[in-house]
């Protein structure tokens, strides 16, 4: 299985084909358009033994103090969960993840969290002490309030 770097240079080259992006820091932080700020996060299926609740998870960690640098921006955490035969990305904007981290303590620096794949269309997003939220709709979601290439005007 290819490592990070190989799985987030695949999603900004895909990226790239529909907007102008601009990368900020190597392959973790890219600017959209100069409209949006994409922090992207990757993660292979961790699960060790699958069960009928759950067919995947995830693992991410969100640095704080990189978080904090882009916050004032139209900010968007790209998830990459990254399946034997599939690649899905989740991408939550600053908003929902505002509301999310405002349960979540910093643990080594770091806001932390896993993505539960349940069935084929369904996404739920785990903090420790059992909060939950359904992250489904993020799927592939790439509004980010930037004009596509194909569409500019």
């Amino acid at each position: 299985m290819p490592n990070s770097k190989v799985y987030k240079e695949n999603f900004i080259k895909k990226l790239g084909e529909l907007y102008d992006l601009t990368l900020i820091r190597d392959n973790n932080i890219v600017s959209v358009n100069s409209k949006a700020i994409l922090y992207i996060r990757y993660s292979k299926n961790l699960l060790k033994s699958q069960s009928n609740a759950v067919k995947e998870t995830y693992w991410f960690g969100i640095t704080q103090t990189e978080y904090e640098k882009y916050k004032e921006e139209n900010l968007f955490l790209v998830c990459i969960c990254a399946a034997k035969k599939e690649i899905y990305n989740i991408i939550i904007s600053k908003a929902k993840f505002e509301i999310i981290k405002k349960h979540m303590e910093i643990k080594t620096g770091q806001w932390k969290f896993n993505i539960d794949h349940v069935s084929p269309d369904k996404f739920i997003l785990n903090i420790s002490g059992g909060k939950q939220w359904d992250v489904s709709g993020f799927l592939n979601n790439y509004n980010f309030g930037a004009t596509p290439k194909y569409d500019k005007r």
